[in-house]
């Protein structure tokens, strides 16, 4: 895993818990609230095949749906459809 990708991962973790120990310390902490959350909880996991699929148009397809996005998103978006993806990787790398 790309030690960028280890990060994310650890602080997403971090913030958790620091959240929960915190709310532990102010006496604020409710289980049923924390499970109900988790229970909520959806994790999509899409795998594209490396130069057969482009993750530019696989996003506006799947955003279709209407969910809310930022403006920077969409044009974003928009603006990497129109190159290759190689392209495309080094643009969003670089520059978002």
């Amino acid at each position: 895993m790309p030690e960028k990708v280890k990060s994310k991962i650890l602080n997403s973790y971090n913030f958790f818990k620091n959240s929960i120990q915190n709310s532990i310390i102010k006496n604020e902490f409710d289980l049923e609230k924390l499970l109900e959350a988790i229970g909520k909880l959806q994790i999509v996991s899409i795998i594209l095949k490396h130069g057969e699929d482009d993750p530019q148009s696989i996003f506006e397809c799947l955003n279709s749906t209407g969910k809310v996005l930022s403006q920077s998103d969409l044009v974003r978006n928009y603006i990497l459809m129109n190159f290759s993806g190689k392209n495309q990787k080094e643009l969003y790398k670089e520059y978002w």
